[in-house]
């Protein structure tokens, strides 16, 4: 009898494993974003009021809706409004070249991907942040481009933080970063900014 009860214990066991593995196998990228995306928003102040409404999506696990919450919260920045408004007028060529690639960005795989684009930090950087602020406002921004392009600016960021790099490219993506104050780390962006650019003045 106690031979029998194991056998069934077992079984249901492996029923439960395949029942679990085969949900995973059938919705792979909203299990990589639900992962990704968990880790994002530990870096992100929830409780920055501006950002308030973030936070709900985020509890609720509606990651794209949260993604594309943060990003109204980037186009109503006078800071950004300005400095992509001036980045578009002078980077026109730049911008028509990068509208066809962009659909093969990838979280993983991005440095690749700039490297194929022969493209410095500053101006890839600028270009993800421009394509989030131009894609809102011609309600062309999806929620799982959103969460591309915000997890690509973090990781860059990051990156070059850690890394400690000291050229103006690197302090420039600093710099802006700093502006995104509901990141936890902002201040200590914009402290290696400043330390980057007084030490390459010098």
């Amino acid at each position: 009898m106690k031979q029998v009860i194991v056998f069934l214990l077992l079984v249901l066991m492996a029923g439960y494993t395949w029942s679990v593995e085969s949900r995973d196998s059938l919705f792979p990228k909203r299990d990589e974003m639900a992962r990704q995306s968990r880790v994002f928003f530990k870096q992100v102040n929830l409780t920055f009021p501006p950002i308030g409404n973030v936070e709900f999506f985020v509890r609720s696990e509606a990651f794209p809706t949260a993604y594309l919450n943060l990003t109204h919260h980037l186009i109503k920045s006078p800071y950004f409004v300005e400095l992509l408004t001036a980045f578009e007028k002078k980077n026109f060529q730049a911008i028509e070249k990068w509208i066809p690639e962009k659909t093969g960005l990838d979280i993983r795989t991005y440095p690749q991907f700039q490297q194929r684009l022969n493209t410095g930090n500053s101006l890839f950087y600028l270009l993800l942040l421009y394509t989030l602020y131009n894609d809102y406002n011609t309600n062309n921004l999806s929620g799982e481009d959103a969460y591309i392009l915000w997890n690509v600016m973090l990781c860059m960021t990051q990156d070059i933080y850690k890394k400690g790099e000291k050229t103006l490219e690197n302090a420039t993506v600093l710099e802006i970063s700093s502006h995104l104050v509901f990141f936890k780390q902002y201040k200590k962006w914009e402290k290696r900014a400043v330390k980057i650019r007084s030490r390459v003045k010098h």
